[in-house]
């Protein structure tokens, strides 16, 4: 009994000092000791912060800081932190407060990863334990998560110059920046949206970030583009051939830097034209067309970039196949009868051809042939008997004409063809027949200047001006036709019939201008041939006349060197015009005579 009481005795002796609490003003320390009566722990109010290690011979080997030191950031986004502290040996694992609150999950090593919420403010400690306890809280640090990212980066528009960026919106940010091949542009963007001016044909890469005061979010994702190349220049010249009820080939010149073509359409079901092919030539066929339907054409180039559009071309496709109301006049023995007038007709197919048939007096024939779009079409001039009398196929444009004097009475035949299988199926031609009753067997100086005066025959010119030297006043003047500018054009053609320049000549002295006079004066001093002398003659002497209002002292002269000419019906009508004018017969022959003493004199 005496022994179990001792016994007893001896252990409450050692609880107590084992579990030794000292008390002081402000803290309460515990000492804690094993079943060797060692020191192992040091607690202050119940935290502890010392802890003591021995040997196996119970000396003592190391004392422990048992409070996590160097508590750090390591990482910070607008979703997760990461933390890492000085590792406590001999701790079982770590607590995390977050902002003051103990985490319930321990955390075996010293860094942990945590979800935070994006710009939002947190404070952070740690501590160790062990079987006794905790210890102190490590150093307290406070951060503020990053801005949420911004994400869905990408362009909505692209060209050389420029492209227009967008990403999805972040909530409670005061702006954005963008990064432009790894460095920060120095604009804040108010907006998820941007255009930025960029070099034509070069490589980019984009970041976006969102900004909330001094705090950044991350960086976006990368978006990587090229601009593209500077466009091409806008074809030109499309135009519609060879059209059919349901089929049409499109043409348009080339474009330099061009690597292919991008052809469109609207017709009446659509509101927005419709890409119908792409190519690397100048044209392209178009098949599988609405009869009677309407259809609106055009085409860009291509390089990486488009260029602007190409004019536009609109056609109405034909409801039948055959619009050629003339039919079947195919050869002389079917061709269609037409008097004076103009008539319109197509060449509907690569081997269709047109006759018509005339029966004039004797008189002079004028067929002049006008062809819609780029065609090449000629007429031909033949007997009853098939023999060809002319033919135009020496001369180039959409204006065709040819002349014939009728010197007797006979049935005549006229044929329209495509050259080389040129036709369409909508682009008409128009033919005018020209029936003038007088028949001049030869030149006639005498003839008003305003009329057509052919001679029959064909005579050659030794020297023709070059084409840039044809009447430059009246070519260029938007008061004629078509026809009127190719019959002014014959002047500059070698191998012109002597009839086609004569109704040049006269159509000149119709319609020229003051400056042609001047023309006219050069020409002559090229040409030999005396019939042609003359009618450049009587053409001065008419616009001379015409001109003598608005140009007295000059056109006077002009019309005063003409009496000079060896034809005495020129002197003739050059005397009357200066009565008219003068007024004064006596005063005529006597300015007529000065001249010719002065001629006579500066012959001498």
């Amino acid at each position: 009994m005496k022994k179990s009481s001792l016994f007893i005795f001896l252990l409450c002796i050692q609880l107590v000092f084992s579990f030794m609490s000292i008390s002081y003003a402000q803290n309460t320390y515990r000492y804690i000791y094993d079943d060797n009566n060692r020191l192992t722990h040091l607690v202050k109010d119940d935290k502890v912060i010392t802890k003591f290690i021995y040997d196996k011979n119970g000396n003592l080997i190391k004392k422990i800081n048992f409070i996590p030191q160097n508590l750090t950031i390591s990482s910070n986004s607008s979703t997760t932190v990461e933390l890492r502290w000085d590792m406590v040996s001999e701790a079982s694992g770590y607590f995390i407060y977050q902002n003051g609150e103990k985490l319930v999950n321990s955390i075996e090593t010293n860094t942990v990863k945590l979800p935070v919420t994006s710009n939002t403010n947190y404070t952070f400690e740690v501590v160790a334990y062990d079987k006794f306890g905790e210890s102190e809280k490590s150093n307290k640090i406070t951060l503020q998560s990053k801005v949420q990212i911004p994400t869905n980066l990408k362009y909505t528009s692209i060209t050389d110059k420029s492209v227009d960026l967008t990403w999805d919106p972040v909530s409670g940010v005061s702006g954005y920046y963008i990064y432009q091949n790894g460095t920060k542009l120095s604009n804040l963007i108010k907006t998820n949206n941007v255009k930025l001016n960029l070099s034509p044909n070069t490589d980019y890469t984009f970041e976006v970030t969102a900004l909330n005061g001094n705090n950044e979010s991350d960086k976006s994702n990368k978006l990587i583009i090229k601009t593209l190349p500077i466009p091409p220049s806008a074809p030109t010249g499309l135009t519609v051939n060879n059209v059919t009820s349901n089929s049409l080939t499109l043409r348009w010149n080339s474009v330099t830097g061009a690597n292919s073509y991008y052809v469109y359409r609207k017709d009446s079901s659509t509101t927005l034209p419709y890409q119908i092919a792409t190519t690397s030539a100048t044209a392209v066929d178009v098949k599988d067309l609405e009869p009677s339907s309407t259809n609106t054409f055009f085409v860009k180039a291509f390089n990486g970039n488009f260029s602007q559009n190409s004019n536009e071309v609109t056609i109405t496709m034909p409801d039948s196949e055959n619009l050629d109301t003339f039919e079947p006049n195919d050869s002389i023995a079917t061709a269609y009868h037409i008097e004076p007038g103009t008539i319109e007709s197509y060449i509907w197919s690569s081997t269709d051809v047109d006759f018509y048939h005339v029966s004039p007096d004797t008189g002079v024939l004028t067929f002049t042939l006008e062809v819609e779009g780029n065609l090449d079409y000629d007429i031909y001039l033949y007997s009853k008997d098939g023999k060809l009398l002319k033919q135009s196929s020496t001369q180039l444009g959409n204006v065709k004409s040819i002349s014939y004097n009728n010197a007797k009475a006979s049935d005549l035949y006229i044929k329209v063809a495509g050259l080389n299988g040129s036709f369409s199926k909508i682009n008409k031609y128009k033919l005018t027949y020209i029936y003038d009753d007088i028949l001049v067997p030869g030149p006639d100086p005498g003839c008003d200047p305003g009329r057509i005066c052919p001679n029959d025959g064909e005579k050659s010119v030794t020297s023709l001006l070059p084409l840039n030297e044809i009447p430059s006043m009246s070519i260029k003047s938007s008061a004629l036709t078509k026809s009127q500018v190719a019959i002014l054009e014959d002047l500059s053609k070698i191998g012109v019939s002597f009839e086609r320049k004569i109704r040049a000549y006269n159509l000149l002295a119709d319609v020229g201008k003051y400056g042609d006079i001047k023309w006219l004066l050069k020409r002559s001093k090229s040409i030999k041939d005396k019939t042609e002398l003359g009618y450049i003659n009587w053409t001065i002497a008419k616009l001379g006349y015409k001109y003598s209002k608005q140009n007295p002292n000059k056109s006077f002269s002009y019309v005063v060197d003409l009496l000079d000419s060896e034809d005495g019906k020129i002197q003739t009508w050059v005397r009357e015009r200066l009565i008219e004018l003068i007024g004064d017969s006596k005063k005529v022959d006597q300015i007529i005579k000065e001249h010719h003493e002065k001629e006579n004199k500066t012959k001498k």
